[in-house]
């Protein structure tokens, strides 16, 4: 059963995670999946997503 993301609780924000991607995209070797994962959060903030779970990457994918 999936969780609808109005009753997630939120642990992890997903803008800590795009933070941080970017953080290490400036500094380290571009692996595919890195910016593959960049975008994902990416299209997330812009959907305005940004204070919810890093788990409400799903809504993004699906």
């Amino acid at each position: 059963m999936l969780i609808s993301a109005e009753d997630r609780p939120v642990l992890t924000h997903l803008s800590i995670l795009a933070k941080d991607a970017n953080l290490v995209a400036g500094v380290a070797y571009q692996a595919p999946i890195l910016a593959a994962a960049r975008q994902r959060w990416q299209s997330a903030m812009e959907r305005g997503l940004g204070q919810a779970d890093d788990s409400s990457i799903y809504d993004v994918m699906s």
